[in-house]
């Protein structure tokens, strides 16, 4: 059983599972974070349910090795309806060398898009609805931290606008969950919300931007102001560059050729479209149709370029370090209310790790500012 419960939330395709994959990257290749510090490692989760994130990451790496530079194509990991959780182990690393014996084991929850999709009138879509929304229910009420994946083209491209994000990336819906499914122990518990804008490559040197956008009342703004309401809610704004080098370059009306049914976009007022994989082709009006499916959830197809042929993910590490302040800090002040939980035996004292949290901080590896980070409330540090 996890020590520590995560739920990861977000729209459709809003690329959850890659942005775990990026920041299990960052966090097991910082020498002096895993030597230091803190180690935090996947495994496979004593009910074998671990969905490994290898395969996403060596996804990311495939397509900026074989797709030429300058290339456009689109990203489509074949996206599933299932809750998949990832499991994680973190582990504290003596000064002498090795590690203390103890691990904090932490499970995140990935819950599909489609959670937050208004279900369609018939009566056994209803039912399989209702049935991931009561799965998503019990998830939250085990659950402590909670991150919201956001689709950042829908909110910083020209072409997009409050209308189409709220389609894509729902937070409106995600707040009335939010609203009706968690709840407080006791009137000193505490929670934390990590919102993460992901896909971010394109706004690199705009990142303060993104963070500022995101919390306009047109975007998540109002769940916002919902958590600033109870003192309870910790929260903030970490922007990340999911893989470092591919790049959303524009968005691109959907259409299917009729007889192969392959995605394309038209490029202008020309006969020429964009296939998915990049090529061009010369097609009549006839020879393709809107596609219909992506057009109910989605107004657009997203199309990316490659920009360089290095995986370079930023930020992302960072969101697990912000979780791991915020468990420290908890397990801190929950001792007042009973003993230490149990992952603690064979770990360093609380006190300890509170110094390393600071040392974190102060060495700049843990980040409250710089590159669009915003830690908005850090009741955590109280």
């Amino acid at each position: 059983m996890a020590d520590i419960k995560i739920l990861m939330m977000g729209g459709r395709r809003s690329g959850k599972s890659s942005i775990l994959a990026s920041m299990i990257h960052q966090l097991s290749n910082n020498v002096d974070l895993c030597t230091k510090y803190i180690q935090i490692t996947p495994y496979g989760g004593e009910d074998g349910t671990a969905i490994p994130l290898e395969e996403k990451r060596n996804n990311l790496v495939s397509f900026i090795e074989k797709k030429p530079t300058g290339s456009h194509y689109l990203v489509d990991f074949n996206p599933d309806d299932k809750f998949n959780k990832y499991y994680f182990k973190a582990k504290i690393p003596k000064p002498e060398g090795g590690t203390y014996r103890g691990n904090v084991k932490i499970e995140i929850v990935d819950c599909p898009g489609e959670c937050f999709d208004t279900p369609k009138a018939k009566d056994n879509v209803h039912a399989e609805f209702d049935a991931k929304i009561a799965e998503l229910s019990k998830h939250a009420q085990q659950s402590d931290i909670f991150l919201i994946i956001v689709d950042t083209p829908y909110l910083m491209d020209s072409k997009s606008d409050s209308g189409k994000f709220m389609t894509v990336n729902r937070p409106d819906s995600i707040k009335k969950f939010i609203q009706e499914n968690v709840a407080f122990a006791r009137n000193d518990d505490y929670k934390k919300v990590i919102f993460v804008p992901v896909k971010c490559e394109k706004w690199r040197n705009n990142l303060d931007e993104v963070s500022k956008k995101l919390q306009e009342p047109n975007y998540f703004g109002n769940l916002m102001d919902f958590l600033d309401a109870d003192q309870r809610w910790s929260y903030s704004v970490i922007p990340a560059l999911t893989a470092g080098s591919i790049e959303f370059s524009e968005f691109g009306d959907p259409f299917l050729t009729k007889l192969a049914q392959e995605k394309c976009s038209r490029l202008g007022n020309s006969p020429l479209y964009r296939m998915a994989d990049g090529s061009i082709k010369t097609l009549k009006k006839e020879e393709v149709i809107v596609d219909g499916e992506h057009k109910v959830l989605f107004p657009y197809y997203s199309w990316f370029v490659n920009k360089d042929k290095k995986y370079e993910p930023e930020n992302c590490d960072q969101i697990g370090l912000h979780v791991w302040r915020f468990v420290v800090y908890k397990t801190k002040i929950n001792r007042e209310h009973s003993s230490f939980p149990a992952w603690l035996t064979g770990f360093p004292t609380i006190s300890r790790l509170e110094e390393l949290v600071r040392n974190m901080e102060q060495g700049g590896l843990l980040k409250d500012t710089e590159k669009g980070i915003v830690n908005i409330r850090k009741i955590e540090t109280t």
